[in-house]
């Protein structure tokens, strides 16, 4: 008896072991494809090109959130002005990036510094806590949170 238990005890261990390692193997868990990029981000400043006129941010509570392919901006409100969030497409190749809020009001918008519905970026610095970048009529520059 006590033989065919050592058989089937090393048989039952690379049972377990096995259909634990199909159970993980099946969690995919997505992670960070954009790299630096992945985070929230709060908007610092905004400089107009054409003016020269840079524009402190820094009090609006205006956020990016960039994530897989989305990006989110979002507010943190007030008594008088609820949190606000617009979610948008985003294309990221470093150091090409294009956000793109089909369904937003163009003005509110603006008020994060974007062209329009559909804004194209060029990074020009990104590193794990800044991120500063242009578009045809403006440069951003972010904090990471």
């Amino acid at each position: 008896m006590k033989l065919q238990l050592r058989k089937i005890h090393p048989l039952l261990l690379l049972l377990i072991f096995s259909a634990s390692l199909a159970a993980l193997q099946s969690c995919e868990m997505k992670g960070s494809i954009n790299g630096k990029l992945d985070g929230q981000w709060h908007l610092m400043s905004i400089l107009d090109i054409e003016t020269g006129v840079s524009t402190d941010k820094t009090d609006d509570d205006r956020y990016y959130n960039f994530y897989q392919h989305t990006c989110v901006l979002s507010t943190s409100g007030s008594v008088i002005d609820p949190p606000k969030t617009f979610g948008g497409n985003m294309v990221y190749d470093y150091p090409s990036l294009t956000l793109d809020f089909p369904d937003d009001n163009v003005y509110t918008l603006m008020r994060f510094g974007l062209d329009g519905n559909t804004t194209h970026f060029t990074i020009e610095k990104l590193t794990d806590h800044e991120l500063v970048m242009r578009s045809a009529i403006s440069v951003l520059t972010l904090y990471k949170l």
